[in-house]
């Protein structure tokens, strides 16, 4: 399986555009992420805010509730396998796991844009914060 997905890609932004047409940053515009797309068909994604706030213990079993809330909303972590249609830039995520269960088992299409050696994953209409909207997220090859 080869083509111009597999590699690995570091975020450059993400945004929710809501369907009355404003944008937002939910993990601001300081954010980190890599996605990994191997040629037998796998993939990893992780996405967060970089400026999360640390745990005051040492051990992450150890955090408060408001602790693990607020690293729990500023993260979005799934792998699992993909298929690629290259002739439309589809790509669905195939997910086995997730920091979001509900998630799991689920099959998520992503449209793909390319342009030099950047990626915009866009997605379907979906649930964000009670409001129906569409992630964009770029990406840039590593």
């Amino acid at each position: 399986m080869e083509s111009k997905l597999i590699g690995t890609w570091t975020l450059v932004s993400l945004e929710i555009h809501k369907g009355n047409g404003v944008v937002f940053y939910p993990f601001g515009k300081d954010v980190t992420g890599i996605l990994i797309y191997t040629s037998s068909g796998s993939f990893s994604a992780q996405l967060m805010c970089n400026n999360r706030p640390l745990f005051k213990s040492e051990d992450q079993m150890k955090g408060t509730a408001e602790e693990i809330e607020i690293n729990f909303r500023n993260v979005i972590s799934y792998f699992g396998h993909y298929t690629f249609n290259e002739d439309e830039n589809i790509v669905v995520h195939h997910v086995e796991g997730s920091l979001f269960p509900n998630w799991q088992g689920t099959a998520m299409k992503r449209f793909a844009k390319f342009k030099n050696d950047e990626m915009e994953l866009s997605t379907e209409p979906t649930t964000w914060g009670g409001e129906s909207s569409v992630g964009v997220i770029i990406w840039k090859a590593l």
